[in-house]
């Protein structure tokens, strides 16, 4: 009941609650039994096509949410999935690497200090 009562301070916007319970004769009215039959009254006014353009029905409320979701989701999962590659492209690419540098290394007997191979290295890369 707080949170309609909140509507129409935050949103500038007219509204009003009917709640009906099982073990009560009358529903619970909010603001009042007389706002809310006037509220009606100007609902019920305005031609039909118009009321029901922005109205929609719950089910095809959370058909079109979770058709959202699951579009996010696909998009956020491609994402993931490209970023997987990409590193596991870069790992294996400098696995490649480092072991032509290690063979480089090995078959001309080259130290780490040693000039030529920061060289080789940078062209590596």
């Amino acid at each position: 009941m707080k949170k309609v009562t909140e509507l129409p301070i935050m949103c500038g916007v007219e509204g009003g609650l009917i709640v009906y319970c099982l073990d009560e004769q009358e529903p619970m009215l909010w603001p009042s039994h007389e706002e809310v039959q006037s509220l009606l009254k100007k609902f019920y006014q305005v031609p039909e096509i118009e009321r029901n353009k922005k109205s929609m029905k719950l089910e095809t409320y959370y058909k079109e949410k979770g058709s959202k979701s699951r579009d996010q989701l696909k998009k956020q999962t491609r994402k993931t999935k490209d970023v997987k590659d990409l590193l596991r492209d870069n790992i294996n690419a400098n696995d490649i690497r480092g072991k032509a540098r290690s063979k480089i290394r090995s078959e001309i007997g080259l130290t780490y200090h040693d000039p030529l191979i920061a060289t080789i290295e940078d062209e590596l890369r």
